[in-house]
């Protein structure tokens, strides 16, 4: 299927390549494909015209998101919900034509009405198109995904800044992936804020980066804080290091440094595994260990920010304890940053713990296990 732009003299930016799932032509702003950066939506309402059927197909978007179609002059508005799936089609005076349904990873699980199905349904105001082929159900822009496994089916090629195969973290009722590379969030339970905090001119790097991760760090995630697992190949020996990415300074940057910290000594043991495993052909191949690895960081992620959390709420309330302990200190950038981030913290671990207790690892346990040789047995994402 091949798609093309009809756009106005006023996105000049937005090329073909891009609706053809070249990869590297797509950055990421909080998430989202910059593409909805640069539309406006009262400057250019746009139309996807299919070329390949008799037909031919507008798919009109305001602001990035599909809105409806126009076939043979026959005008199709969509209804979507809050993760941009179309629950529903009207026809040009309002009338209700179809209604949707889906399971949490896009499988239709009901449908009313006898209008015709649009080719962009679950997270299809957001441009994923049903594929209809078996295990490759959708068509997201980089990769292909299936509604029956849960999974995509390829590596991402961002890996192993995200996850390999794996969906959103494993919580598809609350995040999406609309071009097949990145999550629109990374974490199950630390709480929203928006806080203009000091951003370091120079964000830290703690080890080697893969290039792939920096340069979307660097570009596309200002202010962001992360920890991974980079696995490089030379010849055919792999080598691991864990690595971090630390953009918060003034008086919250120590806070936030130990936070990362305490993430790099819990992913030093999995990360060597990780490595163990890849350079085991004889016995796992390579997407076993990418596997172990991917279940880890999603069945751990509350586990690991429930640790982490704890950590710099410590030192977030120490250190507001002893810089800010008078109204004038207090109206400082400095207190107000650390009284924010403690605030945060305090959410996050009360929210973190509590979701990690429930998956079955609490803080003070042993954590999900990243071994390998527990997937044949099926028991990934069993305690250590």
């Amino acid at each position: 299927m091949i798609y093309a732009f009809l756009t106005q003299a006023t996105c000049p930016r937005l090329e073909l390549a891009q609706l053809l799932g070249t990869a590297a032509k797509w950055r990421h702003v909080g998430g989202y494909p910059a593409i909805l950066g640069w539309v406006s939506p009262s400057a250019c309402l746009r139309a996807y015209t299919n070329l390949t059927s008799m037909a031919t197909t507008n798919y009109h978007t305001v602001n990035g998101e599909i809105i409806g179609e126009t076939t043979s002059s026959v005008r199709t508005g969509y209804l979507t919900d809050g993760l941009g799936s179309v629950t529903a089609t009207q026809g040009s005076t309002g009338n209700v034509l179809a209604t949707y349904r889906y399971k949490p990873y896009g499988t239709l699980l009901a449908k009313t009405g006898t209008g015709p199905d649009p080719r962009f349904l679950w997270v299809g105001a957001f441009g994923s198109l049903a594929a209809a082929t078996t295990f490759a159900e959708n068509y997201n822009r980089a990769r292909q995904f299936s509604t029956r496994t849960g999974l995509w089916g390829s590596m991402d090629p961002l890996w192993p800044a995200e996850l390999a195969y794996g969906y959103v973290s494993g919580n598809p009722t609350s995040f999406i992936d609309p071009d097949g590379t990145a999550q629109v969030a990374t974490t199950q339970c630390d709480p929203v804020a928006i806080y203009n905090f000091d951003r370091l001119s120079k964000c830290k790097r703690i080890n080697t980066l893969p290039p792939q991760y920096a340069e979307l760090l660097d570009k596309d995630l200002p202010g962001a804080n992360v920890t991974s697992c980079n696995p490089v190949k030379k010849g055919s020996v792999w080598t691991c290091n864990v690595f971090s990415w630390v953009c918060v300074g003034g008086c919250a940057g120590p806070g936030v440094e130990a936070h990362e910290a305490k993430h790099r000594a819990d992913w030093q043991t999995c990360c060597a595994k990780l490595c163990a495993c890849l350079n085991d052909p004889a016995h796992y191949a390579q997407a076993d260990c990418v596997l172990a690895m991917e279940t880890w960081q999603t069945k751990g992620a509350a586990y690991r920010e429930c640790r982490a959390h704890r950590v710099s709420l410590a030192i977030f309330s120490t250190a507001f304890k002893k810089e800010c302990n008078s109204a004038a200190k207090r109206r400082t950038k400095c207190c107000k940053d650390l009284a924010f981030f403690e605030a945060y913290s305090r959410k996050a671990v009360s929210k973190c713990c509590e979701v990690a207790k429930k998956q079955g690892f609490p803080e003070t346990g042993p954590g999900p296990s990243c071994d390998a040789k527990k997937i044949r047995g099926g028991q990934v994402g069993g305690q250590e």
